[in-house]
């Protein structure tokens, strides 16, 4: 019996009936949100989450899998219908689906900021931008002149820019001892000469 190896598409006929071969990997859907505007009067817009493929659990890929944090403060959260909760938090659609097609009210400003969160929950497929390293309030951590680690709290001041910019100044502690046996190292075989 001759075998043949099949390709997603190909289609074969057993027993008069005929299969076709599709991957076993299926692809998941990219996270994505679409607002459309129902009418804007003045400084308020009315409008309405028109598509929006996760709910829930499977809302985003940050810490809270129901929370979207996005760069600008704004929060997107599917937990139950939509709904504008002020300054920084947009309800998207959640557990209660009979409740999809609420219309929401906010300022333009507002609606500008939401929509640049939005923006960043589809571009990312839910992550959100990496933030730059390090922010204040960051541990890092640096050798010392005797090849001991230490660490530090990051508070943007002239010490902790004069360690980055020398290359001294590293994410984790294994970076940091892995960079002093370097060191070591080389220091060893400097000294041999």
């Amino acid at each position: 019996m001759e075998q043949k190896i099949l390709k997603v598409g190909d289609t074969i006929e057993f027993n008069g009936r005929k299969y076709r071969a599709e991957s076993e990997a299926k692809e998941t859907p990219r996270r994505h949100i679409e607002l459309g505007v129902v009418r804007d009067e003045g400084n308020w817009v009315m409008f309405k989450i028109v598509e929006q493929t996760h709910r829930g659990n499977e809302f985003c890929q940050q810490t809270a899998p129901d929370t979207f944090k996005a760069s600008n403060g704004i929060e997107l959260v599917s937990v139950s219908s939509p709904a504008w909760e002020g300054a920084n938090r947009l309800y998207c659609c959640g557990f209660c689906s009979n409740k999809d097609n609420i219309e929401i009210v906010c300022t333009t400003s507002e609606f500008a900021r939401i929509s640049e969160a939005v923006n960043e929950y589809n571009t990312t497929n839910g992550k959100g931008y990496e933030k730059p390293w390090p922010q204040t309030g960051d541990d890092y951590f640096y050798i010392l002149e005797n090849g001991a680690l230490c660490s530090r709290i990051f508070y943007g001041d002239k010490y902790d820019r004069a360690m980055r910019d020398y290359g001294n100044f590293f994410r984790t502690e294994e970076e940091a001892e892995a960079m002093a046996d370097k060191i070591k190292t080389l220091l060893k075989e400097l000294a041999a000469k």
